[in-house]
């Protein structure tokens, strides 16, 4: 009678399935301790289900299906369950609320030719078009997003994004900053945005078709990669993001920044009328590009603790130009390889003529690779204030003649020092390719040392550049006559003054060696140490021959010989070293 008696109770407590015939009438009790009770309907509702509302047909349009579903869950703040992604579902018009609905299962929908996958594998690809302002769902190009904001605001529905992701934007003009959610896409995901092809690698900026736009807005950065992403763009030409209120040379604002952790990948895309800089890699961000014209800004390039790569072959190549102070601003610890680059008519700014550059390296642990780049009409080609910098030999860079030539190549200053204290000062770095010396006997002249130290072409070419040669002698049962030479990419020689050493006398002599204004021959400065320049002095000065500096590359070599036949004309050293 007892176990009767709370039989009894606990079917009081429960809804009686015989009332009304419905899931609202049948208890649902989880496990564990401290649950609550609902109804089975309650539970069921907790999720939304596209077989509810849609019979999949595979051809028919579940248009009315589709958005009764995506209405439903939106109002119950519910996921949206698909239990079959085997056959998209189709829809004519835009959904409202598609990309504001957490999507549960493996669904898709067709739109048009456009296959949108709700939960994507990582083989998948998923398109989503967007124009300004555009007023769908994305799902076609006929139903577009409102631009980047509507783009975004409709991945953060699916992030972190599964496979590779499409943006297609159309032509027009997007007066929006784009700052991208972190960790968006990455690993090996992919988030691209495409834009109409502009026909060619190196198009002007202003002849493309889709922009985005600066004008009006105050943003710091016209594109912002968020950390953590692995993107791309193409055929989109960034403009028009400057501080108006600051001058050409003190701006503060990016077209492009690629954050830390994220790698970008920038296809054929123009720059135009930007201030700080048209691309900037930030400290541990990664930027690939190629192809695209870079026009004006203060630096065209900015490298600061990123990695940069221009990759591209002969005919996709990059065109840097224009930039006021610097074609690549690059410090910290950046690495950044150019190939085929073209840098031109940077660093031209007049208050920039002391140091803007094609090329500017600054502290000690970046890195700045070419091979093949040109160079035209530049500043400086290379400044280098630290860091470091190399080119390939067998894909050499191309430097300007005429009237495409270069002011100046190289101003380079050794040792990395870049304390304000060392701003200005320079180091001698020693060039000397061979130190072992040679001897003649007789009165015959002879080359006793060849190519003991060889210098870049138009390396040293300006007058805050010199070098300067150190020798010790020594002469045997006669005098020696030691004459130092510069020989010439032509074969010629030109020697730089003849210098005597008395028999069974050892002697030194320093020649500083500094172009002159015209850059057309070296000044010299000797002095001797038991040793006289042959017209009898110890210390004196005398003008090179004729040396087309900018265009010459430079090799010295040591040539001697007896004034008597018995006599040994001994070169013990010579040392060349380079300033500026």
């Amino acid at each position: 009678m007892a176990m009767s008696d709370n039989m009894t109770n606990n079917t009081d407590a429960l809804p009686q399935v015989g009332e009304v015939s419905d899931a609202e009438n049948v208890l649902y009790i989880p496990s564990g301790p401290g649950q609550l009770s609902r109804s089975v309907q309650q539970r069921l509702r907790d999720v939304v289900s596209v077989k509810d509302y849609v019979e999949v047909s595979g051809s028919a349009v579940s248009q009315v299906g589709l958005e009764s579903a995506i209405a439903v869950a939106v109002s119950n703040g519910a996921d949206l369950y698909w239990s079959n992604g085997a056959v998209p579902l189709v829809s004519d018009q835009p959904i409202s609320g598609l990309h504001s609905v957490r999507h549960v299962g493996a669904g898709s929908i067709r739109a048009g030719s456009n296959v949108f996958n709700l939960k994507p594998l990582s083989t998948d690809i998923n398109k989503l078009y967007m124009a300004p302002g555009g007023t769908g769902d994305g799902l076609s190009p006929e139903r577009p997003l409102n631009g980047f904001a509507g783009a975004i605001a409709a991945l953060r529905n699916y992030m972190p994004l599964t496979g590779r992701w499409i943006i297609v934007g159309s032509a027009g003009v997007y007066n929006e900053a784009v700052t991208l959610p972190d960790w968006l896409a990455n690993g090996a995901n992919y988030l691209a945005f495409d834009f109409p092809a502009v026909g060619g690698a190196q198009v002007e900026p202003s002849a493309y078709t889709a922009f985005l736009d600066g004008t009006g807005l105050t943003a710091i950065s016209g594109f912002t990669s968020g950390q953590g992403n692995r993107i791309s763009i193409s055929n989109l030409c960034m403009r028009n993001w400057y501080d108006q209120n600051l001058s050409n040379v003190k701006q503060v604002r990016r077209a492009l920044a690629v954050s830390s952790g994220s790698v970008a990948f920038i296809q054929n895309c123009g720059f135009y009328s930007n201030g700080l800089s048209n691309i900037s890699a930030l400290p541990g961000g990664s930027v690939t590009v190629s192809g695209g014209i870079l026009d004006g800004a203060r630096y065209g390039l900015d490298n600061t603790g990123g990695r940069m790569s221009l990759s591209a072959t002969s005919s996709t190549y990059t065109v840097v130009r224009n930039a006021l102070e610097y074609g690549l601003y690059s410090k910290h610890d950046s690495s950044t390889v150019l190939d085929y680059t073209e840098f031109r008519n940077n660093g031209r700014l007049q208050a920039a003529a002391a140091y803007g550059a094609a090329l500017f390296g600054y502290k000690s642990n970046c890195s700045i690779d070419t091979r093949g780049c040109k160079f035209y009409q530049n500043n400086i080609c290379w400044n280098l204030r630290g860091g470091f910098g190399a080119d390939n030999p067998g894909i050499p860079d191309v430097y300007g003649v005429g009237a495409e030539a270069n002011i100046r190549r190289y101003l380079c200053r050794a040792g990395g020092v870049d304390d304000i204290s060392q701003y200005r000062s320079n180091r001698w770095s020693d060039i000397t390719l061979r130190y072992t010396g040679g001897s003649v006997t007789g009165t015959g002249e002879a080359t006793v040392l060849s190519g003991v130290a060889a210098t870049r072409t138009g390396y040293v070419a300006d007058q805050d550049q010199a070098i300067r040669v150190i020798m010790t002698c020594r002469a045997q049962a006669a005098d020696g006559l030691f004459t130092p030479r510069v020989r010439l990419s032509s074969g010629e020689s030109v020697a730089l003054g003849t210098y005597r050493v008395a028999a069974g006398s050892y002697g030194r002599i320093e020649l500083f060696m500094r172009p002159t204004s015209a850059r057309n021959a070296f000044v010299l400065q000797f002095s001797c140490l038991g040793a006289t320049q042959n017209l009898g002095d110890a210390v004196g000065q005398i003008l090179s021959g004729n040396i087309d500096l900018p265009n010459e590359a430079l090799t010295f070599d040591v040539a001697a010989c007896s004034t008597g036949d018995s006599g040994t004309a001994v070169l013990n050293s010579c040392n060349v070293e380079l300033g500026g």
